[in-house]
């Protein structure tokens, strides 16, 4: 995703606005804009961009980003999201996850 900004530029906006007013407003209904894949895990979409994630109880939890270049998801992005996930979980239950509030001003 670092490079994203500068190759997807639009995308990249759209997508950032698409997370700002998640941040605002909870999740999107929008399936066009954030949608299931599999197994828990769900997508931010802006055509080829995608940010992969899931929740925490109210919390979304996003694994990594990564670029679609077909109509399904990529298996090797759905196992690196299930695996990030799973590591996550694995990390709360051991207590060394902390979750911090963003300030705002």
């Amino acid at each position: 995703m670092e490079d994203a900004s500068t190759t997807l530029p639009d995308e990249w906006a759209d997508l950032s606005n698409t997370l700002d007013e998640i941040a605002k407003n909870g999740p999107p209904k929008n399936t066009v804009k954030f949608d299931f894949i599999a197994d828990g895990i769900r997508e931010f979409k802006s055509w080829k961009l995608r940010i992969a994630c899931f929740f925490d109880g109210n919390l979304i939890i996003c694994t990594h980003g990564f670029y679609k270049k077909q109509s399904k998801t990529p298996k090797g992005e759905l196992d690196r999201a299930k695996t990030m996930r799973n590591a996550y979980l694995e990390a709360q239950k051991r207590g060394n996850i902390n979750h911090v509030l963003p300030k705002y001003s």
